[in-house]
Order: structure tokens, then C-alpha cells, then sequence
């Protein structure tokens, strides 16, 4: 989802919103900047109360924050949505989905677990770019044709929620056995 929304980001928010490229530029450094606080505070989030409930609520609010980039008006909305989206984004979710995977994986087979766990992350986000650029290039350059990219950024997010909720347990050891 978040290849999918990177690539025409800028484009959108400088040729639609009427953002200066260099504001946009702030907007991303904020956006990194609250991810490298929110992956601090994720790890004891996902310590204490469970891998799994960590990744079901940064799914929830990246979905509502990354739709939340459809409405943004002005370069004001667009870093606060960006600070936003750091904060419940994707180093929250990879503290608990690292978390999880050294819990499951046995440990002469972690190396492979975090490697295909890296793979399907990059087959994500080569396949974003290439997806958006599709949808941009049949769609027509319209502010429409990227509110429905953020919806579908969204919606992604969404479907994966759903999938982890249905399908994958809690991997936090009891207390006795950490």
C-alpha cells in the first residue's frame, strides 16, 4: 500500500494541493522523523500487550490516515496527516511483525523467515510504483485519479487488517515463558 502511495505523492500534492515541492520534502522528513519515534515506542507496546493487537491498530490507522491524505487542503493539513502517518505506520507495524516472526520461526530457520519477510516487502514495494503509474497513465491526471489511489492505499491496508485478524494467532509468550 505505501508503494503504491509514494510514488505520486508529490505529484499530487504539489500540482493538486498547490504544496511547494520543498514543503512536500518537510512533509516527508516529518513523516520519517514521527516513524523513527513511533518504532521506539512500538517495541514495549508490542512486548506488553501483544504482537498481534500492535499490527491489527497501526493497520487501522494507517488505512484512516492514508485516506485522511485525500482531504488535505493545505500544507498544514498535508504535515499534520504526514506526522500522522509516521506515527502509526509501517515501523509500528514491523517492530510486532519482527517480534512475531522470532517468536514462530525456530531459530536455525529466523535468517530465512526475516528474508522472505524482506522479499515480500520489496515485491510490495516494486510493485507499488509500477501499479500507481498504471493506474495514473489509464485514468487520466486528475486529482480524482489520486484520491482513489489514497483510497486504495487504504484499502489495501484494510484487507490486510482483515487477514490478520481472521488468520494469524498471538505469538506473545506467557509470562513464564519469556
Amino acid at each position: 500500500g505505501q508503494g503504491l502511495y509514494y510514488p505520486f505523492s508529490t505529484i499530487y500534492f504539489h500540482n493538486f494541493v498547490g504544496i511547494p515541492l520543498s514543503l512536500v520534502g518537510v512533509g516527508l522528513a516529518a513523516l520519517a522523523a514521527s516513524s523513527v519515534a513511533s518504532g521506539l515506542i512500538s517495541g514495549p507496546l508490542t512486548d506488553r500487550y501483544g504482537r498481534k493487537p500492535v499490527m491489527l491498530a497501526t493497520l487501522l490507522g494507517s488505512a484512516v490516515v492514508f485516506l485522511g491524505f485525500a482531504f488535505v487542503g493545505d500544507f498544514w493539513g498535508y504535515l499534520t496527516v504526514s506526522i500522522l502517518a509516521g506515527l502509526v505506520g509501517s515501523s509500528s507495524f514491523d517492530a510486532a511483525r519482527n517480534a512475531m516472526v522470532a517468536d514462530v520461526a525456530p531459530s536455525h530457520l529466523r535468517a530465512r523467515a526475516y528474508g522472505l519477510v524482506r522479499v515480500g516487502g520489496n515485491i510490495g514495494w516494486a510493485s507499488g510504483p509500477v501499479a500507481a503509474g498504471l493506474i495514473a497513465a489509464s485514468s487520466g491526471d486528475s486529482e480524482v485519479t489520486y484520491q482513489i489511489m489514497f483510497a486504495g492505499t487504504a484499502a489495501l491496508m484494510l484487507a490486510v487488517l482483515v487477514f490478520l485478524a481472521l488468520l494469524v494467532r498471538e505469538s506473545l509468550p506467557r509470562a513464564g515463558e519469556r
